[in-house]
């Protein structure tokens, strides 16, 4: 897994985006520590609540500064244990400016000059256009891969049907 930057999934409605989230989620190790959050129609301070929450904290009663402190404490120590956290976010093409730019502040969370927090941002094409834009040229500067998926061919859906198919007995 990277160590440092983002890692960008985007693909039309219905193209297998959670397809292949969900495979990748359940293949990871078990020393990944996984936040996964997937409404993404949140303030800044929503957004780190959500996160916490994903990580087993109940931070409902906490103020930026304190929310923050506590992630930050929480992926020094797992870096400590030899452990990763790994934030996957879903739907990412719904938030706004100032979410993506916390997250980008996040990804620059050090332990020993080694990043502590892997960030995987999964959504429809528009995150693509919202990351090239020049308000975020410092979110996607921290861009390490960037996949697209594409709609199946003729072909392609053809050889998907038959091979459903025939794991269905038929």
């Amino acid at each position: 897994m990277l160590e440092d930057g983002f890692v960008v999934l985007t693909g039309e409605i219905g193209c297998g985006k959670t397809t292949v989230l969900e495979s990748f989620i359940s293949e990871l190790p078990q020393d990944i520590i996984l936040a996964h959050v997937s409404q993404t129609q949140l303030s800044p301070v929503e957004f780190l609540q959500a996160m916490l929450v994903e990580l087993g904290f109940e931070p409902f009663q906490m103020g930026k500064i304190e929310l923050l402190t506590a992630l930050k404490k929480f992926l020094v120590e797992q870096y400590a244990a030899g452990r990763k956290v790994l934030l996957v976010i879903d739907e990412a093409q719904n938030l706004s400016r100032k979410v993506l730019e916390e997250i980008r502040l996040l990804s620059g969370i050090e332990a020993q000059k080694e990043k502590v927090l892997r960030i995987v941002l999964v959504g429809q094409p528009e995150l693509g256009d919202r990351l090239d834009s020049k308000r975020l040229e410092q979110l996607n500067q921290r861009v390490r891969l960037r996949f697209h998926i594409s709609a199946l061919s003729r072909k392609e859906t053809r050889r998907y049907i038959k091979h459903r198919l025939n794991v269905a007995g038929a």
